[in-house]
């Protein structure tokens, strides 16, 4: 089970506030649900999730928050019942592929986690993927990304006199779920090459993007170790195999 949404706080931080309350500083920040599940009849389902939720460091503090959780769900019988995930859905993007070649251009926006540096600092990532269609509504693949954080340039300028721009390179493999034009995909990777300002080797992406002809737009979350580094805005296109 892979899930992306919204989370929302009624007592989120604030500095005349309790001082405990350290984790989220804004009321609305990103979900990121990833579970198992086990289907014991065709009405009775037990499931477990780990479940994280941050802002993406667009509002200071950003610790992030994370929960395991066990669920039993009990569905009723119902006539005339339809999956959503249709083996055949009939406008799917991808029907009648078998693989394609992608290109995407993700643009963001962090707060620095060091107090000292105000304001919010754009972040940019170039994405290179190949994906395999093993039915109309699943696809397996990897990517190479090509990114970059204006933060991270601000701390090595601080912190080295020999400073050297901080573009990142890492590689991710990938699945990709599709529902008619909409899509989600989830990846994760290890990081190449870094800056000194990322100490986790690996990282991980969600999204959910709406898909017209070969083009998609949408949104993600770009993590380190569960932790949202910061939130993509997408868009991309698709070059199908022939």
């Amino acid at each position: 089970q892979v899930g992306l949404g919204l989370s929302f706080y009624t007592n989120p931080y604030s500095k005349s506030g309790d001082t405990n309350n350290i984790f989220i500083g804004s009321y609305v920040n990103c979900l990121i649900d990833l579970g198992v599940a086990y289907r014991i009849s065709n009405s009775l389902l037990v499931s477990f999730r780990l479940l994280h939720t941050s802002n993406g460091m667009l509002k200071w503090p950003n610790q992030g928050l994370n929960y395991l959780q066990a669920d039993v769900a009990y569905r009723f019988p119902q006539r005339n019942y339809q999956p959503l995930f249709s083996q055949e859905p009939l406008d799917s993007p991808t029907k009648d592929k078998k693989s394609e070649y992608g290109a995407a251009l993700a643009l963001g926006a962090v707060m620095s986690r060091d107090r000292e540096f105000k304001g919010y600092f754009p972040c940019y990532d170039l994405s290179l993927s190949y994906l395999q269609y093993l039915s109309p509504v699943f696809a397996f693949g990897g990517a190479v990304d090509l990114w970059y954080n204006t933060n991270d340039t601000k701390h090595l300028k601080r912190e080295s006199s020999s400073f050297r721009m901080p573009l990142y390179v890492s590689a991710m493999a990938m699945v990709e779920l599709f529902c008619g034009p909409l899509s989600l995909k989830v990846g994760m990777g290890p990081n190449i090459i870094v800056s000194p300002q990322v100490t986790i080797p690996y990282y991980e992406r969600a999204g959910v993007y709406y898909n017209f002809g070969r083009n998609y737009m949408g949104v993600a979350v770009n993590a380190h170790g569960g932790r949202v580094e910061f939130i993509e805005w997408t868009y991309g296109r698709r070059f199908p195999v022939s």
